[in-house]
């Protein structure tokens, strides 16, 4: 399955750039590292800037990068709930 999944992440990013390799975007991916902060009671995930190809590998599969930080305790706004998600 993972040589699948590097076979076609190589195909679209040789859409992009016929000179980029599979291999060293994967190496610049692995660079990111996240780690859990909390200050007071809000807890947060904070990420690596992205170095290298790594961004091109999310713009080949038409992922958006995400943010370099994310609040976790943010509570939806939203209504819908599993309960009554059969309901819609």
């Amino acid at each position: 399955m993972a040589l699948l999944l590097e076979w076609e992440l190589a195909k679209r990013l040789k859409e992009i750039d016929d000179k980029i390799s599979v291999h060293e975007a994967i190496d610049d991916l692995c660079q990111v590292k996240i780690v859990k902060l909390r200050y007071e009671e809000t807890e947060f995930l904070v990420k690596t800037e992205l170095k290298g190809k790594a961004y091109l590998a999310f713009k080949a599969v038409g992922i958006r990068v995400p943010p370099r930080v994310i609040e976790l305790n943010v509570v939806p706004t939203s209504s819908f709930t599993l309960k009554n998600a059969h309901k819609q």
